[in-house]
């Protein structure tokens, strides 16, 4: 759904602020791009296998460490930096539940990111 530039709704105010974090997002892709496959690496491990309890510690610390590098105003930092990171509000009983929820916000930001670049094919003669 595209918004105009002189509606106050709140619906429109919510998809400019996501279309503001998206653009933050993807300048710190570009910038720390190494960080963001890890953090993709690390989310599929996390969310496809078990984690143990005490593998969970190092995991936690280094996706919020990788978070943090993201840097605020990114998707990856207002929300799941603070509540992933074990020395911020992160718990092991919420862990995996968030890590799927920030899988989720990813492929939500790629998928903007793809329709973003729409590419066509032109035939030639």
């Amino acid at each position: 759904m595209e918004t105009q530039d002189h509606c106050d709704c709140l619906n429109c105010l919510l998809q400019t602020k996501w279309r503001e974090y998206y653009a933050a997002t993807e300048t710190a892709l570009t910038a720390n791009y190494p960080a963001y496959r890890e953090i993709l690496g690390l989310l599929d491990r996390i969310c496809t296998r078990p984690v143990e309890i005490d593998e969970y510690w190092d995991m936690a610390v280094r996706l919020g460490k990788l978070l943090e590098q993201m840097g605020p105003g990114t998707v990856f930092y207002n929300y799941f930096f603070e509540q992933i990171n074990p020395y911020h509000q992160g718990t092991a009983r919420h862990f995996r539940h968030l890590c799927l929820d920030l899988r989720e916000q990813i492929q939500a930001f790629d998928r903007w990111r793809r329709e973003k670049r729409r590419l066509r094919l032109v035939k030639n003669h």
